[in-house]
């Protein structure tokens, strides 16, 4: 094997699932290991963008200030307005998404995000438990077989 060293889990012979930085490397993120703090980088060298929407406040300022403290830098918007017109200028790498907005849903600011910025990364943030809501997918909502599952109720193709 010319030498080269296999990283495996103990007792197992399946390879070592990559690491959290080398998966970021392979996005094309960098860590920054020249301070004392290890924050994770665009590729250009800037800090990673994160744009924060959400209506109640006090969400939005411990959200963001965690994600300051991890070298993030951070935008915020309260609406869905809001939100698009500050990606337009902030281009983030990620987004913290409230699912309901005081002028729209989550979901319409998505596909306008989709639009613009189509690699951008969205993460959903929700008070919302009913099922029907826990079965819908961004691209277009689920199945009933989708929707069946997520009730408990037998749907096409299960196993009974």
């Amino acid at each position: 094997m010319n030498g080269a060293k296999r990283s495996v889990f103990r007792g197992n012979s399946e390879e070592k699932p990559p690491s959290a930085r080398r998966a970021a490397r392979d996005a094309g993120f960098i860590m920054d290991t020249h301070t004392t703090s290890r924050f994770l980088l665009r590729p250009d060298g800037a800090r990673v963008r994160v744009l924060v929407v959400d209506d109640e406040p006090d969400l939005t300022e411990v959200l963001s200030g965690a994600l300051r403290y991890e070298g993030w830098e951070v935008r915020t918007a309260a609406d869905g307005a809001g939100a698009l017109a500050t990606a337009r200028a902030f281009h983030p790498d990620a987004v913290l998404l409230d699912w309901m907005l005081p002028d729209t849903d989550g979901l319409a600011v998505l596909r306008a995000l989709r639009a613009e910025l189509p690699d951008v990364c969205v993460l959903f943030l929700t008070a919302r438990d009913a099922v029907e809501d826990q079965a819908v997918q961004p691209g277009g909502g689920a199945g009933p077989a989708a929707r069946a599952a997520a009730q408990g109720r037998d749907g096409p193709g299960a196993r009974g």
